[in-house]
């Protein structure tokens, strides 16, 4: 008799769980991260080129996000990928995907020392991840180019991890 009391009081705990809508992602905390690290960007044929980079990420509880860099602003929307919030997908909105082509471009017109155009964007990897306390912030990008140094299809890979102190807002 007690065990059906158990299971079925589960039941209505469940079902008033669902009824309220307990949302299966939690939202991740909004804030803003100074972020800098190693960038690579390699070209097919023309090598590969280090540097450093520097970013402001700006996290909105609405689920966008902005990037400041030293050549403008990038947007777009983010979605948990965990439930704890700490783990975030990000995707460029349309103009600042093509803004970032346009900067990849140029580098790759610099690497392979002819001008590049490039076709296409595949995201590998492009998240942001807090630390347990929420006080650091990881921006890992990883995309793969296509496109054409001069007459020659070719690609062109990009990837930056950037690191940080993480301020929730």
């Amino acid at each position: 008799m007690s065990a059906r009391l158990i299971v079925t009081g589960t039941r209505i705990a469940l079902a008033t769980l669902l009824a309220v809508g307990v949302p299966a992602i939690a939202t991740a905390a909004s804030g803003t991260a100074n972020l800098r690290g190693p960038l690579t960007l390699a070209a097919k044929g023309c090598g590969s080129h280090h540097g450093k980079a520097t970013a402001t990420v700006t996290l909105a509880a609405n689920g966008t996000w902005s990037v400041q860099v030293d050549f403008g602003t990038l947007t777009g929307t983010y979605v948990a990928l965990d439930t704890a919030g700490r783990k975030l997908d990000l995707d460029f909105d349309p103009a600042s995907l093509v803004a970032l082509q346009g900067i990849v471009a140029g580098d790759v017109t610099e690497a392979c020392r002819r001008p590049a155009q490039l076709t296409g964007a595949t995201k590998k990897k492009f998240r942001l991840t807090l630390n347990r306390k929420l006080t650091k912030a990881t921006l890992t990008i990883r995309y793969l180019f296509t496109g054409a140094p001069g007459t020659k299809p070719a690609t062109a890979s990009e990837a930056i991890v950037l690191h940080g102190r993480w301020i929730a807002s």
